[in-house]
């Protein structure tokens, strides 16, 4: 369902923006939580796309599910390239 599609914010950057500058930022402000990763995007054009399409997911995902996702559940976790995740989303369900 549309609803239950996870937005992951570093793909969507890296397709506006590249790969290469995803890393740097993903090095650079990869401790950040996921909003104030967005906002960190040093390009305007690949930040505002960024928020462009989150903000239209959530439109998308309550017009087809019912009820808008929460922005960590749509950018996932934000970690810098080769650390250690942990899904804040899992914990909550245990």
């Amino acid at each position: 369902a549309v609803g239950d599609v996870n937005v992951d914010g570093s793909r969507i950057a890296a397709y506006n923006g590249g790969e290469t500058a995803v890393e740097r930022w993903q090095r650079n402000y990869g401790d950040l939580e996921p909003d104030e990763f967005v906002e960190s995007i040093t390009y305007r054009e690949t930040r505002d796309y960024v928020k462009k399409v989150l903000a239209n997911s959530v439109v998308y995902a309550q017009a087809f599910g019912g009820s808008p996702p929460t922005l960590t559940s749509r950018l996932g976790v934000v970690a810098p390239r080769g650390a250690a995740v942990i899904d804040p989303m899992a914990a909550r369900s245990e």
